[in-house]
This record gives C-alpha cells, structure tokens and sequence, in this order.
C-alpha cells in the first residue's frame, strides 16, 4: 500500500462525482451487479467502467479529465510504485498496458445499516489507484485484520493487483467496503498490465478474461 500526493484531484473529483451520480439516474449502461469469487451473493453496488478504449461523450469529460489526472500520476511516481510493489521482480514500465488499457470505475453503494457492500477481494489488475470516496466505508486487510483507510482530499491509494503478485511483487491487497449510514460514490483506477505479456504459462489477457467472466462480466 502506498498513499500519492495528487494536487488539484479532489475538484476534479467532486464533478466528476457529481455527474455519474446523475447520469445514474438516466443511463442503462451502467453495470447492475459484480460478485466476488467466493462471495456468498453479489455485491450490493452499481456501477460503471470508463476508458479510452471506449472513446469519451461530450457528456462523460469530467470523468475524462480525473482519468487524464490519474494517467499522469502513474508516470509521475513509476519509479516509486516500482520500487513498492515490485521491489525484486521486473520494472513497472515493462508491465504495463498502453494507457487505454486502464479502467476507471465509478461505483455507487446504497446507505445500510449493517454488512458488506463489497464482499473481500482482490482486484484482477496490476494493481489499482484509489482516490477519496464521499465517504467512508473502505478497509484494507493486513498482517493485523481488517482496517479502516481512507485517503484524505488529494491523495490516492496504491494497492497490489494479482498480476503485481504474479510477477514476483508484493501480494495482491484484499479489501473490502462496508455499509455506512449514507450513500457511497468511489473512484477505482484498475491499471492492467499489457496483455500480451506472459506469465506461468499464460497470456495476461487470457487470464484476465476468465477472471472476469469468474465475477460476472465479460469483455
């Protein structure tokens, strides 16, 4: 886990926030439901995953912006990011995925009284970048148990995706969100490693897309 200085991210934020709040209201491509391998029932969210790949709407540009955002922030800390979660293994830059590669969610959780809204995990990804949340609710699990994390405006969290552990880096971070007394919006950019990369045998893209048929979405 590894806490970035991000200036000038938490307006971009907040409108980017503001938007997919009310596009929720309208739009019918938003993601109905994930579940998390062995998770005893979906995850109580929605959502939805934004990329270049996908191209940008006029209407989509606050969530462009907080992406472009992210992207430089990669390229700005590659080398401590390396040096964090591949401390023995290759370098960050041979891993990683051409930028329209990298996916940026927007997920939304309802107010709850008690429970999980996102059931243990851990992402399939190289690993993933985690601005502050309207709220809390966001724990992380460590040689401790489970704690409470929440970044403060301007910071994003960093944490190992199962293809950081699978190249010989630092263990994929299980974590979890669980319910608060108020609604929820979060931001999660799943930085993937470039698919035709290799590993025990296998394609990165090959093992991706079974993950994420695993979990209830398909490419």
């Amino acid at each position: 886990m590894l806490l970035l200085q991000c200036p000038g991210l938490t307006p971009l934020l907040v409108d980017a926030y503001r938007y997919f709040a009310e596009a929720l209201k309208v739009d019918r491509e938003v993601r109905a439901f994930e579940h998390a391998l062995a998770a005893p029932e979906p995850d109580r969210k929605i959502f939805r995953d934004y990329s270049r790949a996908q191209g940008w709407r006029k209407d989509d540009m606050p969530i462009a912006v907080v992406c472009h955002k992210l992207e430089k922030l990669i390229g700005k800390y590659a080398d401590e990011l390396s040096r964090a979660l591949l401390p023995s293994g290759p370098t960050l830059k041979s891993l990683l995925g051409a930028p329209d590669r990298h996916i940026l969610r927007f997920s939304s959780y309802p107010a709850a009284n008690e429970g999980l809204l996102n059931h243990a995990h851990v992402d399939i990804d190289l690993f993933t970048l985690l601005p502050a949340a309207t709220t809390i609710g966001l724990e992380i699990e460590d040689a401790g148990g489970w704690r409470a994390v929440s970044p403060a405006p301007d910071e994003v969290l960093a944490i190992a995706g199962e293809f950081t552990e699978m190249f010989g880096g630092r263990p994929a971070v299980r974590h979890r969100v669980l319910a608060t007394a108020t609604p929820r919006i979060s931001a999660s950019f799943f930085v993937n490693a470039a698919p035709d990369l290799v590993v025990g045998g296998r394609s990165v893209g090959e093992i991706m897309s079974e993950r994420l048929c695993l979990v209830g979405r398909k490419n």
